[in-house]
């Protein structure tokens, strides 16, 4: 019986695999070389490649002359700045504060007591401090050029000064601190020209010149300050949104369509937008201030059916909107008006404007007609002549102008820190006061008592004897407890 041997696929594909050699195909390097020439000719979107070494060489020359010339021109700069700093440090050499100046010679000054100074302390005289250079005041020169750099800088410096007192050598610290100006701000109000912006907001009555219907808005103005550099005319620019509402027409009873079918009602309704441009020119001589301005700009007519119920629905909502007819006019004109300034801020403004306008289609709310379920519009073309009548406030937004009156000039303000006393004969050794007398040497003792109550005489110490006997006293300063007489134990 013949033993079958198991292979593995795996194994199988495994072994021709590795059994498997591709043949060599030198045409297959040459396109790998051509596509990788082709790669390297693409340059990217924003870098031109260099065509040439000299393109290259000539580009880092240009990279080392820039980098060259900003090196040159940074430590031009800055080796200005250094050596402005150095000169003032070299001015405040001789200044320093107390603290510095005794870390500065911690190792060479000597600290002595008054008792161990002895005589020379004692025995000094007013012409000591005349006598020894190192100890004299500061130079004259020197201060000044302090005084000078404190005039410019205005920064606070320390000081010192050698003073003879009572025929001692002190050390004196002085601090010199720059008091600012005082200046007192008074606000200016206004006056009558406007000098930043302005924004107004007019009620405004309007009604076509050859009819009799009134119709009732709004006009809100954003202006800008005055133009022009004059004290009495003023020239402002800037931009005016109003609206017109015209009415609705009558209602006409409706059934809603939903389950309920409840009753409700629709209607006409129309208004008009208004985006103007304006020019507004004033003479301000006087708290009265009368004007004329003009306008250009478009006007949007518009006109919406209105369908809402008589009762407020919970499932869905009471009204809606929706629009009817739109068009739109270019309109321009002109306006005469005058402005009282009631305090610096608010002005009462009147005025009346004269506006005509291109032709347009509009729709006559009392024309129309419902016929269940829309509208027919009745709508003319015409062109608009109107004339209106606007009353309203003129806000100034501009900031007040404010004086600055000095009231003190700044000064230098000098007051003592600190002093100590110094050895006449080397500046650098400070002397400590001691005023107090050695303290004497003294024993105090403590009488103690024992058993029969004899103090202890025992002069040379203030030990007391201790008991080597069987029984022990009792502890010293404390009196035994007496038993009560009488008592059962």
């Amino acid at each position: 019986m013949n033993k079958k041997t198991h292979i593995e696929p795996d194994q199988l594909f495994r072994d021709q695999l590795i059994q498997h050699e591709a043949s060599f195909e030198p045409a297959a390097w040459d396109n790998m070389r051509a596509l990788l020439d082709k790669s390297e000719t693409k340059a990217p979107i924003l870098i031109v490649p260099p065509k040439s070494n000299n393109n290259s060489k000539t580009l880092i020359f240009i990279i080392m002359s820039t980098l060259s010339l900003l090196t040159i021109a940074s430590l031009c700069y800055f080796g200005t700045q250094s050596s402005t700093l150095a000169h003032n440090s070299n001015t405040f050499k001789s200044i320093s504060n107390p603290s510095s100046y005794a870390k500065a010679n911690s190792k060479s000054a000597i600290i002595k007591t008054e008792s161990e100074q002895g005589q020379n302390s004692t025995n000094l005289n007013s012409n000591t401090a005349n006598q020894n250079p190192s100890i004299e005041p500061l130079d004259t020169g020197i201060t000044n050029k302090i005084n000078t750099v404190l005039a410019v800088s205005k920064s606070t410096i320390d000081t010192f000064k050698t003073v003879q007192k009572d025929g001692k050598i002190y050390r004196v610290f002085y601090r010199k601190t720059w008091v600012p100006e005082e200046y007192e701000y008074i606000s200016k109000p206004n006056g009558n020209l406007i000098e930043d912006a302005f924004i107004g907001l007019h009620f405004t009555a309007q009604r076509p010149r050859n009819l009799d219907s009134l119709s009732a808005g709004f006009n809100l103005q954003f202006m800008s300050g005055n133009r022009i550099e004059s004290k009495t005319i003023g020239v402002y620019l800037g931009l005016d949104w109003g609206m017109q509402f015209y009415g609705s027409g009558k209602k006409s009873n409706v059934v809603l369509n939903n389950v309920t079918q409840d009753s409700g009602y629709t209607k006409l309704s129309s208004h008009s937008m208004d985006f103007l441009g304006r020019a507004h020119i004033e003479y301000a001589k006087y708290p009265l201030i009368p004007y004329i301005n003009f306008m250009a700009g478009p006007r949007i007519y518009s006109t919406g059916q209105t369908v809402a119920s008589y009762m407020t629905l919970k499932q869905a909502e009471s009204s809606t909107v929706n629009n009817a007819h739109t068009s739109v006019s270019m309109l321009y004109g002109f306006g005469l008006g005058a402005r009282l300034r009631l305090s610096s801020v608010v002005s009462l403004d009147a005025r009346y404007e004269w506006i005509n306008g291109s032709p347009v289609r509009l729709v006559d709310l009392n024309q129309s007609t419902f016929n269940g379920m829309s509208y027919n519009l009745k709508i003319n073309k015409i062109a608009p002549h109107l004339e209106q009548f606007k009353i309203g406030l003129i806000f100034n937004l501009s900031e007040r102008d404010i004086d600055k009156k000095l009231i003190y000039d700044g000064y230098f303000k000098t007051y003592t820190i600190d002093s100590v006393q110094v050895n006449a004969s080397d500046s650098n050794t400070i002397i400590l006061p001691c005023p107090c007398k050695p303290c004497e040497k003294q024993v105090i003792v403590y009488p103690r008592q024992n058993n029969s109550q004899t103090p202890d005489t025992d002069s040379d110490n203030d030990i007391t004897p201790i008991n080597t006997g069987g029984s022990r006293s009792s502890f010293p300063g404390i009196k035994p407890t007496v038993k009560p007489s009488g008592g059962n134990n």
